[in-house]
């Protein structure tokens, strides 16, 4: 990734100066195709079925919606951004499920006897 993250403006109302900036950075894949684009000077990338990014004016705009926009920025890679990706690979997305060998009487199976 050349030691650059791409993020997007999270906030529920990404122009209102009166909320506290939340930047989350796009998933690894998306951020080396917005950053090969942005190499290669195009003007805009197709990131989704729903979102594009304009690269000049670095915004990411909704296909359907020309209405809702939201604030792009470019970053080199710090501490913060590593920390993040860190957590997020750690971060599961389903709930770690019971053991079936908690029944350690019958060794996780009522049917094994010995």
């Amino acid at each position: 990734m050349k030691g650059v993250t791409w993020f997007w403006k999270a906030n529920t109302n990404p122009w209102s100066s009166n909320e506290i900036e939340q930047w989350i950075p796009f998933p690894d894949i998306i951020n080396r195709q917005i950053e090969q684009a942005y190499e290669d000077r195009q003007l805009e990338i197709v990131i989704s079925e729903e979102y594009k990014i304009d690269l000049n004016r670095l915004l990411q705009n909704d296909i359907f919606d020309f209405g809702k926009q939201r604030p792009v920025r470019r970053c080199s890679k710090t501490g913060d951004t590593l920390t993040y990706y860190r957590r997020e690979r750690f971060n599961f997305a389903q709930s770690i499920q019971r053991s079936i060998t908690d029944d350690t009487l019958n060794y996780g199976c009522s049917f094994v006897t010995d």
